[in-house]
């Protein structure tokens, strides 16, 4: 399901300007500290399961304008408030066929015994409504983690005892992610980064 010994770019200055077809941009928020940026995720879709509005109560940033989410390239799951990550669960869970297992490591709400379906495992695309319409599709490989053999996990996890919701990095893979940072700006491309 993934690629450990996988390399990328990272670009700077002109080279990293991020556009091209699929392409979204939404607002950059700066954090405090100024280290942290946010964006503001509306809701959360499950292929045609219908959408999850975000936990207005969960706010990632001290003051409610700055955002609900911090995108992190250092941080592997995305941690979302537990009534999103609930309903986000049961959503996936409502539309694949596969059987719900635990969780060997007790970390994840949703695993699944994929036994007998090895790389053909069908699961939903998950989008991620950022504000001013910018929708990233997560396909499996952002959304998923192989934990055993046969058992794989939806990779996001409760951020009710951070107290901070983050777009983690597995969710970002082979995305073409730009920081402009003189507009205020993040735009993702989805990309073949193994391939490139």
């Amino acid at each position: 399901m993934s690629q450990s010994s996988a390399t990328s770019r990272l670009n700077f200055g002109s080279s990293g300007f991020v556009s091209g077809s699929g392409s979204i941009s939404t607002p950059l928020i700066p954090g405090n500290p100024d280290t942290l940026y946010f964006l503001h995720l509306d809701q959360i879709s499950v292929g045609a399961q219908g959408s999850v509005l975000v936990n207005p109560s969960m706010k990632a940033a001290i003051n409610a304008h700055q955002g609900n989410i911090i995108i992190d390239s250092g941080t592997p799951l995305t941690f979302i408030d537990n009534e999103t990550v609930q309903s986000v669960a049961n959503k996936v869970a409502s539309s694949v066929s596969f059987p719900k297992v635990a969780d060997p490591n007790g970390v994840f709400n949703l695993c699944l015994d994929v036994s007998g379906s090895g790389a053909d495992a069908k699961l939903p695309d998950i989008t991620f409504h950022f504000s001013g319409g910018a929708p990233v599709v997560l396909h499996e490989h952002n959304t998923f983690v192989e934990v055993a053999e046969n058992t794989l996990c939806l990779a996001f996890i409760s951020s009710d005892h951070l107290g901070v919701n983050i777009f983690g990095n597995i969710a970002q893979q082979n995305f073409h992610i730009g920081y402009d940072l003189n507009a205020m700006q993040l735009t993702v491309a989805p990309a073949d980064c193994a391939n490139m």
